[in-house]
């Protein structure tokens, strides 16, 4: 892409990063209004970086002129397969999965380990991810989905443990490091069979520790329910399989 670098979402702790990235050309960020205008007409080449909410994509996309979509990345938690699937856009849209965590609007991230980037626009957007301090490199289709379902687990376990005890991820694997693998050796077989997992309930047990421990102090929840556990418990079900131990979290979630 030969137009510059539009951000979508810089308002957030990873859009303001990227938006505030050293890189050349130097990224804008968007704001709502402006996106919307700007958007809605042709695209003049530019890399289009889109970091809001999973639940603001659809909408998002139904305002974006289709000229944007070969320079469109989304920087997102997973799991879009279904969604992008959808619209006919898995493999003409690039996707990243983020292994770092922002503490703050402004706070240079704390990384957690390479973040992977897939897609025809692959190489721009881990140069930006690189710029805005976050190690990221190019790799095919099937890693970035091994690398999604990992993802997914670490944010379906540590969000569910989040939300029914509080603290940060930290103490939770502290507190609760048996509850963390019985979670994640239960989740395995729906993230390998519905999500492209590989290597088994103990290599994602160490993934989703190893993860947990450089990113200490990040307090998750059950968010976004429907892009997150809700996706896991839907694949579960489709899949004939059971998730007791994520069950009996989720419903402490549940109002009285």
């Amino acid at each position: 892409m030969s137009g510059g670098v539009l951000i979508v979402g810089a308002r957030g702790r990873v859009g303001a990063a990227l938006a505030a990235a050293g890189a050349v050309p130097a990224p804008v960020g968007l704001g709502r209004a402006e996106a919307a205008a700007r958007l809605a007409g042709p695209s003049r080449g530019e890399l289009l970086v889109f970091c809001g909410r999973n639940d603001d994509l659809g909408p998002f996309l139904d305002g974006l002129h289709p000229s944007w979509l070969d320079g469109l990345c989304l920087v997102q938690n997973p799991s879009l397969r279904a969604f992008l699937d959808g619209r006919g856009l898995s493999g003409r849209v690039t996707e990243a999965v983020l292994w770092a965590a922002f503490p703050a609007v402004g706070a240079p991230p704390v990384p957690g380990g390479p973040s992977p980037v897939c897609g025809p626009q692959a190489a721009a957007l881990a140069a930006l991810l690189r710029a805005a301090g976050v190690e990221s490199a190019g790799v095919g289709a099937a890693d970035l989905a091994h690398e999604q379902a990992v993802k997914l687990g670490w944010l379906h376990v540590f969000g569910l443990l989040g939300s029914a005890f509080g603290g940060t991820v930290g103490e939770r694997l502290a507190a609760d490091g048996p509850q963390v693998d019985a979670l994640a050796r239960e989740v395995a077989p729906v993230l390998a069979a519905g999500f492209g997992l590989r290597g088994g309930a103990d290599a994602l047990g160490a993934r989703l520790r190893a993860y947990t421990a450089r990113v200490h102090f990040f307090r998750a929840s059950a968010k976004e329910w429907p892009w997150r556990s809700g996706a896991v418990f839907a694949a579960a079900a489709a899949q004939g399989r059971a998730l007791p131990a994520a069950a009996a979290l989720a419903a402490r979630l549940a109002p009285a």
